[in-house]
């Protein structure tokens, strides 16, 4: 069965989310990492919750409440997000506070909202869905977990409309602690986003685009063989794709190798929006909103011949060497 998108929020750096499109911040470039173009959060949620509501839980429930309304809908039959680290501010202020306070007078609200569910629950609360409700944390494919979860759950009509996404933020403290680790290496510019997606079983001429194939896996398996084996498990040559979406330095083997000469090819789009655990979301927003309008942003650096027709898109991803995702998506 065919799963199409049917509308789409997306919070990121460089992003205008309310107007869809890229918005480059000159200054973007003065910090070693890249935060989100947040927007007016009150056009979206009741300004009393606003003051109790970190970051991440403000560009969660906004974010999934302009997809709703891309998609026209009040509600979903069910929620289905993934994360890398959650809640991580709000984990700070908590533990923060039980050093400052001895564990004593605690406020229990950032304790609260440092789950890394809280964002699901945040939703479900707003949109009063009652509905099937999982949050995935496995690291780089945090958001590929959760979208072949809610892939599962339209095929086996469990649900009619899903919202599924991926959320992470980054932190002062967090970007300190991952280059302690030795994740800041060469050219990686780590980032944060939040997007969202409503998915649906149902045919539209309204839907961007359809999932065709996902297909994860960790670095013990060749990345290029297994490339060719998903191309040829869903009956195409890498010559039939109109665009490859290339996540990071680490899969520009493809590129140097010259495997698909003739492909348009975005590198680095990670670049723009930053590197995170989720970061795929931010591609499947852009390709899907390329198969739909049919247009290229001026922002995203294309390699290879450009096409007059965009049907055929493949965003490959890589974590740190760690994980890999293949999401294969068409025209409807």
């Amino acid at each position: 069965m065919s799963v199409f998108i049917k509308g789409m929020g997306l919070i990121a750096p460089n992003w205008d989310c309310e107007n869809k499109k890229f918005h480059i911040d000159p200054n973007s470039n003065l910090i070693p990492y890249l935060t989100c173009m947040e927007p007016d959060y009150k056009k979206f949620i009741n300004p009393v919750a606003i003051r109790r509501m970190s970051k991440i839980l403000k560009m969660g429930t906004t974010s999934a409440k302009i997809a709703l309304n891309d998609a026209g809908l009040d509600n979903v039959d069910a929620i289905v997000l993934g994360t890398g680290f959650g809640c991580f501010s709000d984990t700070t202020v908590f533990l923060d506070a039980m050093l400052d306070n001895a564990e004593k007078q605690l406020t229990p609200t950032a304790f609260i909202q440092s789950t890394h569910n809280s964002v699901n629950s945040q939703i479900a609360l707003m949109l009063k869905c009652n509905g099937y409700n999982y949050t995935y944390s496995h690291g780089g494919l945090s958001f590929e977990n959760a979208l072949t979860d809610a892939i599962m759950l339209l095929n086996d009509k469990d649900a009619e409309n899903v919202l599924v996404g991926g959320f992470d933020e980054i932190t002062d403290l967090m970007y300190t602690s991952m280059k302690s680790a030795g994740w800041c290496v060469g050219d990686t510019i780590f980032g944060e986003s939040c997007g969202m997606f409503v998915l649906t079983n149902v045919e539209s001429d309204f839907n961007y685009c359809k999932i065709d194939d996902i297909r994860t896996s960790t670095t013990e398996v060749d990345f290029g063989r297994n490339i060719f084996r998903f191309l040829e498990d869903n009956n195409l040559h890498i010559n039939d794709l109109d665009l490859i979406l290339e996540g990071s330095t680490d899969t520009r083997w493809l590129t140097e190798q010259k495997l698909a000469p003739d492909v348009p090819l975005f590198e680095m789009w990670k670049h723009i929006t930053g590197e995170s655990m989720t970061a795929t979301v931010n591609a499947l927003n852009f390709a899907a909103s390329i198969i739909k309008t049919q247009q290229i942003p001026d922002e995203l650096v294309i390699k290879g011949r450009i096409k007059s027709n965009y049907e055929k898109v493949l965003i490959l991803n890589n974590f740190r060497n760690l994980t890999q995702s293949l999401i294969l998506v068409s025209k409807c």
